[in-house]
């Protein structure tokens, strides 16, 4: 629209402009250039990559796309193969409950679930050492947004749970109190002074035995084994 294409990024400090010179950029055009530049292939390729009905013809594609922008479409470019990507998935009918169409759902879907798989860091994962065990997981996934803004603001007492969404049945202001907040206990560690640490009293070892030492899994110092000698 023209917001777009004629306001955003508008430059009205440039020295060499003039008030009624000025202008934007059009982000769009750029983004459908950078596109090409990089050689994505076109929007019916990526819509059979995500499994989707590949378009033979304008028409196949009435039911995401609305009629006036499937016309525009149609008069810009020859063949429904040379559709860009950024222009026809954001043509396209948002789903049902979403703000997105079917292609970009996918694609933006496909990419954050390789951003978080593809992370040996990231927190879900179960690579040792870093890995949490499922207790941990279970109190981390009770932070929210509402929590951390009873536990960092000033005169809050109350909020609603879910508080990027309005008031509604369901989502009324809730004291502070009955937000839930994650139990820090379960990242205590373990009393390295308790007995049973030992599989079994360092005496009853002979001269050439080894005694595998298995402390609690929330120590971070393991110690592998060691040869017991008698004296």
């Amino acid at each position: 629209n023209d917001e777009v294409k004629s306001h955003l990024f508008e430059d009205s400090q440039n020295p060499i402009s003039k008030p009624h010179y000025t202008f934007g950029l059009d982000l769009v055009s750029l983004n459908i250039q950078r596109g090409r530049d990089h050689g994505l292939p076109g929007y019916t390729n990526w819509r059979q990559h995500c499994g989707l009905e590949r378009p033979k013809h304008f028409s196949d594609l009435a039911d995401d796309i609305d009629q006036d922008a499937l016309a525009n479409i149609q008069q810009i470019y020859r063949d429904v193969d040379d559709i860009d990507l950024y222009t026809g998935a954001l043509s396209e009918r948002p789903l049902e409950g979403g703000i997105l169409g079917p292609t970009l759902t996918c694609l933006i879907t496909d990419q954050f679930i390789r951003m978080k798989k593809g992370d040996r860091m990231w927190y879900e994962n179960p690579y040792k050492p870093q890995g949490f065990t499922l207790e941990q997981l279970g109190q981390i996934r009770l932070t929210t947004l509402a929590r951390i803004i009873c536990d960092n603001s000033d005169n809050v007492d109350q909020v609603q749970p879910y508080v990027m969404q309005r008031i509604y049945e369901g989502n009324e202001y809730t004291p502070c109190i009955e937000i839930p907040r994650p139990d820090l206990t379960k990242w205590k560690d373990a009393d390295l002074t308790r007995t049973h640490i030992y599989s079994k009293p360092i005496s009853t070892f002979s001269n050439t035995q080894i005694s595998f030492i298995t402390p609690p899994k929330s120590v971070t110092l393991y110690i592998i084994s060691m040869w017991v000698l008698k004296a």
